[in-house]
Order: structure tokens, then sequence, then C-alpha cells
């Protein structure tokens, strides 16, 4: 099965040959986009959704595919949880019971990969956060745990654009800012 953002508002599941499945419109503001979307294998839709470039309102969110009677064609979908990441969500990836987020701090100049463990739970918990250069577009998790992160070309990354001067906190000799 495929699973598709329809028109930044809404998820569609297809199956192999095209047909629609499954459509599911979260409730949302009308200024919320889904960005992001992931899935996992018992049937979890996880997306995540931005409100212009603002990093407070955004938010990432598992539902839930549930059936409660075999006849019934279109599976019914619950809110499973919904956290807060402190930044725009760029990209969701889930492997191995892990959702690993792309995480954006534009008015910061900072990423991150955010890593949630127990996402099956009614409350996920973070297992870890680190820094990665930004922007961030993509996070790819392997088999082994080991991630992969695609970023833009950036020749001024860890650099003040305004003074050429090195940001604060950045080394300039750390792979951070090349």
């Amino acid at each position: 099965n495929v699973y598709a953002i329809d028109n930044e508002r809404g998820i569609v599941k297809y199956n192999s040959t095209g047909t629609e499945l499954w459509a599911f419109q979260p409730e949302l503001k009308p200024e919320e986009r889904i960005r992001t979307l992931a899935v996992d294998p018992l049937g979890g839709v996880y997306f995540g959704i931005t409100v212009g470039n603002d990093s407070d309102e955004a938010r990432i969110f598992r539902y839930k595919q549930v059936t409660e009677d075999d006849e019934e064609e279109t599976p019914q979908t619950d809110l499973h949880w919904e956290v807060k990441p402190k930044g725009l969500v760029k990209h969701l990836a889930y492997k191995n019971g892990r959702l690993y987020c792309a995480i954006d701090r534009d008015e910061h100049g900072e990423s991150e990969i955010v890593v949630y463990t127990a996402i099956q739970t009614a409350v996920p918990i973070e297992e870890q956060r680190f820094e990665v250069p930004h922007p961030v577009n993509h996070v790819e998790p392997d088999k082994s745990g080991a991630m992969y992160v695609s970023c833009p070309r950036n020749t001024d990354r860890g650099f003040s654009s305004a003074r050429g001067n090195p940001l604060q906190g950045i080394n300039p000799n750390s792979p951070l800012s090349s």
C-alpha cells in the first residue's frame, strides 16, 4: 500500500493498483498544513503539521487506523497522541519501532534530529535529540540504527550572513559549519 498527503490537508491510502482504499482528513485549523507523513506496520499513521514558519505551532500526530467490524469498508481513525517537537517538522521516518524526525528551528538557524520511542503507547518518549546542519531536508535511518541526513548546500552555514563572522556557539572547524 502507498500513503500520500492529499492537498496539504488530508491523507490517502492506495493499494498496489492505485485504487483508493482510505482517505482521512484530520481536524486542522485553516492555516495548518500537513508537511510530512510516515506509517508503521501496525497501522499507525504519523504526520507533521506546520503553520507557516512558526516553530511553536508545529506538531506531530499519530493516528491509528481501526476497524471495529470486519464488514466495514473504510477504516476509522483514532488520535493516539500528539507532541510539540519545538521546531518545524521537515521529515518523518519510521524504522524498528522508532520515529525519526528532522526538525528546523529557522529563527535560531538550527536543525535537529529527534528520535521517539514507545510510539505505540499513548505517550511517546523522546529518546534522542541532536544537532545537524541547518536547514535539514530529510532523515533516513537504516536497519542498524545509523541515520543519513540530507541538507542543501550552504556555503554560509555557521556564519552570520550580515557580518561574515562565525555565529556564537558554532565552531567554524565543526562539520556543522561546513
